[in-house]
C-alpha cells in the first residue's frame, strides 16, 4: 500500500508563515536592538517572497507535482496570514509593553529628515509630525502593518501561483 502524503495548502502555508515571523521578528529586534536607522526592510521582503515561493514548491512536492492556481494563492495567502498575523501582533506588544519610547524615536528621526529639505518651514515641519502622530499609535501600526503584509502576500502569491501551477492534463 503507498503512503499518502496529505499537505493541505493551509499546512504548507503553515509552515513556511511561521518561519518567515520568526525571521521578521529577529530582524524587528536585531534593528531596534542595535538602533539601526536604516532597517533591512528590503531583505525582509526577499525573505517574504522566497518563503512564499518554498510554501507552494513544498506543497507542490507533497502533491505529486500537481498545484492549481488557486492553490497555490491559497498556500502563498496562509504563509502571509500567519506571518502577518504574528509579526504585527509582536510588534504591538513591542511598541505598546517593551519599547514604549519607540514612536516618539520615530518621530525624531522623521523631524531631523524633514527638516533637512529646504522646501519646508517650521510650521511645516510641525504640522506634518503633528499629522504623524495621529497615526502612530500601537494600534495603528498593527493595523497598518497587518493590511499592508496581506496585500503584499496577495500580490506576490498572484504573481508566483501562476508561475509554478501546474495542473493534471487528464480529465
Amino acid at each position: 500500500m503507498e503512503e499518502q502524503t496529505n499537505i493541505t495548502t493551509t499546512r504548507a502555508g503553515i509552515r513556511y508563515g511561521l518561519i518567515f515571523a520568526l525571521i521578521s521578528i529577529i530582524n524587528m529586534l536585531v534593528v531596534n536592538m542595535t538602533n539601526m536607522e536604516k532597517p533591512l526592510g528590503f531583505i525582509v521582503w526577499v525573505i517574504g517572497i522566497t518563503m512564499i515561493v518554498m510554501a507552494m514548491l513544498y506543497f507542490l512536492s507533497n502533491n505529486d507535482g500537481l498545484m492549481r492556481y488557486g492553490q497555490g494563492v491559497s498556500t502563498g495567502m496562509a504563509a502571509s496570514g500567519v506571518s502577518s498575523v504574528l509579526s504585527s501582533f509582536f510588534f504591538f506588544v513591542y511598541v505598546r509593553f517593551i519599547d514604549t519610547g519607540y514612536i516618539k524615536k520615530q518621530l525624531e528621526m522623521s523631524r531631523v529628515e524633514l527638516e533637512k529639505s529646504p522646501d519646508l518651514s517650521d510650521d511645516q515641519v510641525n504640522a506634518a509630525l503633528e499629522m504623524s502622530s495621529k497615526f502612530m499609535t500601537p494600534e495603528l501600526l498593527f493595523l497598518f502593518g497587518l493590511i499592508g503584509s496581506l496585500i503584499f502576500g496577495l500580490i506576490i502569491s498572484l504573481i508566483v501561483a501562476a508561475i509554478l501551477k501546474k495542473e493534471n492534463k487528464e480529465f
